[in-house]
């Protein structure tokens, strides 16, 4: 028997983020290339946009993600059943008609280039 409260729910919300503060040329690449088709993919797949461009606060850019998520949470622009996708601002999209395939209640997934 399954608990009520831990039933499959219908996604109520998807949101895409991602985090760009870069300090020299990086910047307009990103915003030239690679957040220009992020925004066609978060589109085409029904996902709320959302790029965070103030300042770093804690260690580096990389760690603000967990500041962000959290306020969404507090504001409650965030709640059980949505889910976020955060993409470092150096990924690029090769196939946009391919959604990120949300497989459980938590997926992860890590680069080992820079940890």
């Amino acid at each position: 028997m399954v608990c009520s409260k831990y039933k499959k729910e219908s996604i109520m919300k998807k949101i895409l983020f991602q985090i760009a503060n870069y300090n020299d040329q990086r910047q307009e690449i990103f915003e030239q290339v690679y957040s220009k088709k992020t925004q066609k993919f978060a589109n085409l797949h029904g996902y709320e946009y959302q790029l965070y461009k103030g300042p770093c606060t804690y260690r580096n850019c990389s760690w603000q993600k967990i500041y962000y998520l959290n306020n969404l949470i507090e504001t409650k622009k965030l709640i059980h059943g949505d889910r976020v996708l955060f993409l470092d601002a150096d990924v690029c999209i090769k196939d946009i008609n391919e959604d990120y395939p949300f497989k459980a209640n938590f997926n992860y997934s890590i680069d080992n280039g820079n940890t």
